[in-house]
């Protein structure tokens, strides 16, 4: 998936990597970005703690 998310977003994999860890500060704009490239999209759900 990070070698098809580079090739797809103009990006080198080590970038991609870095997009799609997430223990890296990746900004939402970027996460968007990286999935719209694969066809996919991001769904963000806020809910009451328990």
């Amino acid at each position: 998936m990070k070698r098809e998310l580079a090739r797809r977003h103009g990006k080198t994999e080590n970038e991609a990597r870095r997009i799609l860890d997430p223990d890296h500060h990746s900004k939402l704009g970027q996460l968007q970005d990286a999935m719209q490239a694969l066809g996919k999209t991001i769904v963000v759900s806020v809910l009451k703690a328990a």
